[in-house]
């Protein structure tokens, strides 16, 4: 009817102005939305992170009920030594002879104390020995295999590659987050980790060995590091214990600032008495530490004297073994450019932030006070 008598129907849309206020709403709303998805992937990702560590840690505790001893860390070959020794009281001299090697400077059977580096100290233990007690190392299942041509019962570690198949291992490694490869299809099968990482110790590993490391996950390809409560301290003179990477950072173990001692008298006296006050996290235990999502551990700061530097993971605070503080309060780092909350002097990166460990409740920072 409308149209016979040549009225025209209305016809419904939006105006410029209703346009313009829906886009406006739309960009609030996904500048709301955006930011909320991504913390929620960052998080998803970081209780991933932390579901694993987890499980590595009930894995050292297993190691620990089963052998009466908890994995060494690498750091001391008399330690490595000594533990395998009561783990399989029946080894044979070529797997001691073997594991010497793995624990010295390359070529050579003077100690190291990080030709078998934190990382690879985690693989080694929890991946699984063989069931011939006279051979854990060198038997069927166990971590390291003669190349194929090679002399039976040889003790130089250049005639073995690393074992894929080992037996009894006590955590589902993910194989394709082990450094291992082959140069070609014939060739021994061998760590990568210092190559991929152009050298983090080829002075004193060699560059290609037989012992792997367990990528974390991350940004980067940083490995899980693994610290024995045995030697959270002094591993050689002068020479504390850690893990350093030339472009991924550098980790020692993590202290507490619960039941920080103060001095005996007027000042701490003595080096030791000073790294002493301060104690470790787990301190008859092990820290296991993850680098985050970054895949960054943070930075190791020198001081006066070329004395270590760790961290008080509550507050990030920064201490030294300053012998000559008349309280807790002068065990604080103060040098120019480090600051009190895991700062690296300098650098705007503080990877220490996003680091997920086994007695954290999440990652550091969540956990400051």
């Amino acid at each position: 009817m409308m149209a016979a008598m040549g009225i025209k129907t209305p016809k419904h849309g939006f105006t410029l102005v209703e346009l313009m206020i829906a886009i406006v709403i739309i960009g609030i709303l996904m500048a709301i939305a955006i930011p909320a998805v991504n913390r929620t992937i960052v998080a998803a990702k970081q209780t991933k992170i932390r579901l694993e560590i987890n499980a590595l840690e009930q894995a050292v505790e297993q190691y620990m009920q089963k052998f009466g001893d908890y994995p060494p860390d690498g750091s001391s070959q008399d330690v490595v030594i000594r533990h395998m020794r009561r783990r399989f009281p029946r080894i044979a001299e070529p797997d001691v002879s073997l594991l010497t090697r793995l624990t010295s400077v390359r070529g050579t059977t003077t100690p190291s104390a990080v030709a078998m580096d934190r990382a690879e100290a985690l693989v080694f233990f929890l991946g699984g020995f063989s069931d011939d007690s006279l051979h854990p190392l060198t038997g069927e299942g166990g971590p390291v295999a003669l190349i194929p041509g090679r002399t039976a019962g040889s003790t130089n570690i250049d005639d073995y590659q690393y074992n894929a198949t080992r037996d009894n291992s006590l955590f589902d490694f993910d194989p394709s987050r082990l450094t291992y490869a082959r140069a070609n299809d014939t060739a021994p099968l061998l760590s990568v980790d210092e190559s991929v990482w152009s050298g983090a110790d080829l002075n004193e590993a060699g560059g290609v060995d037989v012992l792997p490391v367990y990528l974390s996950g991350g940004a980067e390809p940083a490995p899980i590091v693994y610290f024995d409560s045995r030697t959270y301290g002094l591993v050689a003179p002068g020479v504390y214990n850690g893990f350093r990477h030339p472009t991924l950072g550098a980790i020692r173990p993590y202290k507490t600032g619960r039941d920080i001692k103060p001095p005996g008298g007027a000042t701490y006296g003595s080096v030791d008495a000073a790294f002493a006050a301060v104690p470790f996290h787990n301190p008859k235990t092990f820290q296991i530490i993850s680098p985050g999502l970054d895949g960054l551990y943070g930075t190791l700061v020198g001081t006066a004297g070329g004395l270590p530097v760790h961290y008080i993971t509550e507050t990030g605070t920064p201490v030294f073994p300053n012998d000559s503080a008349a309280n807790p309060a002068g065990l604080a780092v103060t040098a120019p450019g480090i600051g009190p909350r895991f700062q690296e002097g300098g650098t705007e990166v503080n990877g220490h932030l996003d680091n997920i460990t086994n007695f954290s409740a999440s990652t550091l920072e969540d956990d400051l006070q």
